[in-house]
């Protein structure tokens, strides 16, 4: 089931995530709660996955691969689409990278693990 699908976002990255001092930066909040935001939006009416959960993500992103991931994941939680990120047990990623000032998209599909097609 797609849970996100987004033509262009700022997408909140793990390596943005805290100041010098360890205090949480406002632009890095400003992105997650935007994330957890849509993500609740697109949750509406839909049917509740049980776990194990697979996930699968398709990201446009000049970015590192991982920057973004533990951040969507804490979203999907917060946003209670799934109970907690520690039972997703399978994630597939598909990365297209795009240019620097070109707007990242993402889609984002979830499945209770061996539902997910192939």
């Amino acid at each position: 089931m797609e849970i996100l699908s987004v033509e262009s976002i700022e997408l909140p990255r793990i390596n943005d995530k805290f100041r010098k001092d360890f205090s949480l930066k406002k632009s890095y909040r400003m992105k997650k709660e935007n994330l957890i935001k849509l993500l609740k939006i697109n949750a509406i009416g839909a049917e509740k996955i049980a776990p194990p959960y697979t996930v699968i993500i398709s990201i446009g992103t000049h970015y590192d691969l991982d920057a973004s991931i533990k951040p969507i994941f804490d979203s999907m939680q917060d946003a209670k689409v799934i109970d907690n990120d520690k039972n997703i047990h399978r994630l597939v990623i598909d990365k297209d990278p795009v240019k620097r000032n070109v707007p990242n998209w993402i889609i984002v599909e979830l499945f209770t693990k061996g539902k997910e097609y192939k």
